[in-house]
């Protein structure tokens, strides 16, 4: 016996249930697609299909401690640190005429010494 198939309606799609629904526009579709089990094209096409924009992240609020880091620290590291990404460090720094990271560029740090006296 064959499948009849309907016309229009792929049979191996799930509805998409309300939950889900309202997760569209949340967050990336790529992170809601890996989250609900769908392909990301899936969940690219639903929310089109509703209407509803794509989710845009807010940007960071920075610290005074994390500005501190910026500049003393590579951009890698202080991203690492705070969990944002390198080019949110980059784009932070600029922004506020801080130099990049480099060894040169810090103080150094001497070491005492030890002054011996002959009499």
């Amino acid at each position: 016996m064959k499948r009849e198939r309907i016309l229009g309606a792929n049979q191996y799609t799930r509805p998409w249930t309300e939950k889900d629904e309202i997760l569209l526009g949340t967050m990336r579709d790529t992170e809601l697609a890996e989250k609900i089990g769908r392909s990301v094209g899936a969940v690219t096409q639903k929310r089109l299909a509703m209407g509803i924009a794509a989710f845009v992240p807010r940007s960071y609020t920075w610290s005074r401690a994390e500005i501190a880091l910026l500049g003393r620290k590579s951009d890698a590291d202080v991203a690492f640190e705070i969990g944002v990404s390198r080019k949110c460090v980059v784009e932070a720094r600029l922004r506020r005429g801080i130099c990049c990271f480099s060894p040169r560029n810090q103080p150094r740090k001497y070491r005492k010494r030890h002054v011996v006296v002959l009499s």
